[in-house]
């Protein structure tokens, strides 16, 4: 599968049909000292993948972000509610591969986004993990965040559980995301949930909150939202959003 490189200005990514959008607090000189950076590479396929690297390539800086997790499902009978917790943030990995040591093959995958919970009482589902090395699964990785926590139905005051951000490990600089927001019941007819969590620097934003469903999250590696429904019936939870690689390459 061809690898679409760009100065963050094409918005096509590698699988083709995702969109991504540079932010534009990002549109630094990506400065290296001893390296002239050259272009971005930007990597959203979900399966195992490899990559060749060109000859001229002398470094390469890496930034991942973990999928982040879905939000739980709410159910509520006549005259009460309850609540689902939102997913948790993606982890996010950064690491500089100097020109000693660039390899020719990488191989590398995005973490899947976790689902938002069905409509009901029901969990989320924790994001993907996202991961790059010179092997299959690579050693550098950056977890997704987990899925959002259901609450049984309550006559009282009561919350959900933080569903946790995903971690990193083996980079230079790694970040764990931020917690998905705790769905509150506070009574019969008044339930509150809150976002889900973010992945640091992650472009895009998490899943709001209810009321009823909760929303997808409009950003790679963040959280869904959690549901919350007042009174008779059913609610989703919002989808996270997938794992994302970014490669700044130098020449």
């Amino acid at each position: 599968m061809p690898v679409v490189k760009h100065p963050y200005t094409n918005p096509v990514a590698d699988d083709a049909t995702s969109s991504w959008v540079m932010p534009s607090h990002w549109n630094a000189s990506h400065t290296i000292l001893g390296y002239t950076y050259k272009d971005t590479l930007v990597l959203t396929t979900l399966t195992s993948t490899t990559m060749s690297m060109s000859a001229s390539v002398q470094g390469i800086n890496i930034q991942m972000w973990g999928a982040g997790g879905g939000g739980a499902g709410a159910s509520a009978p006549a005259l009460n509610a309850e609540i689902g917790g939102s997913g948790g943030g993606g982890g996010y990995c950064n690491l500089f591969i100097g020109a000693a040591t660039v390899t020719a093959t990488y191989y590398y995958k995005c973490g899947t986004a976790g689902a938002g919970g069905a409509s009901g009482s029901n969990p989320g589902v924790a994001g993907g993990t996202t991961w790059f090395g010179e092997a299959s699964p690579g050693t550098f990785t950056a977890l997704g965040g987990a899925g959002g926590v259901a609450v049984t139905l309550s006559t009282t005051r009561v919350s959900s559980a933080a569903a946790l951000g995903g971690s990193a490990s083996n980079g230079t600089w790694m970040i764990t995301g931020q917690n998905g927001g705790k769905g509150i019941r506070h009574t019969g007819l008044i339930v509150y949930t809150d976002n889900g969590g973010n992945s640091a620097m992650a472009p895009g934003f998490p899943g709001f909150g209810g009321p009823t469903s909760g929303a997808t999250a409009q950003g790679y590696g963040c959280g869904g939202g959690g549901a919350a429904q007042a009174s008779t019936g059913n609610a989703k939870g919002g989808d996270g959003g997938p794992g994302l690689i970014l490669i700044d390459q130098y020449y």
